[in-house]
């Protein structure tokens, strides 16, 4: 017979859940916040190593009534529900509580407490609550929590920057989402996130240059990048400058120098006008979550090619992709969403002159698609 079925084993566990906060043969008062809370030295005692020492019978601590000044009120109770009844409801209460539930909790020595606030906290899944815990986690240098925060939030970036929450992120948060960047929303996209946040926390503005050098922005001009920055005063000018040379190099490295062509034709043109080679740093990952969303890169220049090359992650894939001159009527090149298609694709189409590219990855559903060592050219005889 297990514990749970006996049924004086139960009732015996719900009489001492009873006397939580119960008057009833009380022998000791906390006054935490103004607030007296009732409670029982031999339940304390067996139940929290730091209780026990306080009320030994060898302890000089012979008082009926203690009070703790610095003690968050709900936090304290919640360690004393859970030393009287092993259990704890954590979602009727905000995020910083759950952590100062957490923190007394360690400084109690309740440790199963303190890994029923972590496991709860693992489990937020609204975009409010992941960026209050990760508020709250850098305040309380929680590193597992940080990191389980900011996979969250890079795997659902693309909701994230539509959240008003997205501007209470701090810096440290922000660092972390452009050390691992979503590529399924555009460089222009993510600049404009990035100001928008930088706007709504001007006490942080000794950070701005350091963001703006983290950020990925090769795919965009320069012109284009100063145009968005500048009139909004939030980075001084020579430092923005000197920004916009580092960000010339990267993208030098990158994008070879060309002509950019203005015709529409894909067949009156000379060859030579539009850019007809490009190949991504062997590093340089693009993904996104298959059911939701996709790659999509702007050239910010019309390209001419016949032959696109990228390499998948292991395991099986599908996935689709589309050209577009104008990012409103799309072109459907390539169709494998129906096939199983591993490693390198080299896939050879008719010549294209287009300005964006997009790659969906569609199964297996809920995974993260990803693509790297990105390359295309123009290539004769095909």
């Amino acid at each position: 017979m297990s514990v749970l079925d006996n049924p004086q084993i139960v009732d015996i566990v719900s009489k001492i859940g009873e006397l939580y906060l119960n008057e009833s043969f009380s022998d000791v008062v906390f006054i935490v916040d103004g607030k007296k809370l009732p409670a029982h030295q031999v339940i304390l005692g067996q139940r929290c190593p730091v209780f026990k020492a306080m009320f030994s019978p060898n302890s000089e601590f012979k008082k009926q009534v203690v009070e703790l000044p610095e003690t968050p009120l709900e936090a304290f109770k919640l360690l004393l529900k859970f030393v009287y009844t092993g259990t704890v409801v954590l979602g009727t209460v905000n995020v910083c509580t759950v952590f100062e539930t957490m923190t007394v909790a360690n400084t109690y020595g309740m440790a199963p407490l303190k890994q029923v606030c972590i496991d709860y906290l693992k489990s937020i899944r609204t975009v409010d609550d992941v960026v209050d815990m990760i508020n709250e986690a850098i305040q309380h240098s929680q590193e597992s929590l940080i990191e389980h925060g900011m996979t969250y939030v890079s795997a659902n970036f693309s909701e994230f920057i539509r959240h008003e929450s997205f501007n209470k992120l701090p810096v440290k948060a922000l660092q972390r989402v452009l050390e691992k960047p979503t590529l399924d929303l555009s460089a222009d996209t993510i600049l404009r996130v990035f100001v928008g946040w930088m706007t709504a926390n001007p006490s942080e503005s000794k950070h701005f240059p350091e963001l703006l050098k983290r950020m990925d922005l090769r795919t965009m001009e320069i012109d284009e990048i100063v145009d968005t920055i500048r009139p909004l005063k939030l980075v001084d000018s020579n430092v923005l400058l000197d920004i916009m040379c580092e960000h010339a190099k990267k993208k030098k490295a990158i994008i070879p120098p060309s002509v950019v062509a203005t015709s529409d034709s894909d067949d009156d043109v000379n060859p030579c006008e539009y850019h007809t080679y490009y190949r991504s740093l062997k590093e340089y990952t693009m993904k996104h979550t298959t059911g939701s969303g996709n790659i999509t890169i702007n050239f910010n220049f019309l390209t001419q090619f016949n032959y696109l090359e990228f390499a998948l992650p292991d395991g099986d894939w599908s996935y689709w992709v589309e050209f577009s001159k104008d990012n409103v009527k799309w072109t459907r090149i390539i169709d494998y969403s129906k096939f199983i298609c591993r490693g390198v694709q080299k896939l050879f189409f008719k010549k294209r002159v287009v300005r964006h590219l997009r790659i969906c990855g569609t199964a297996p559903v809920g995974r993260i698609f990803e693509i790297k060592r990105i390359f295309w050219e123009n290539r004769k005889g095909h």
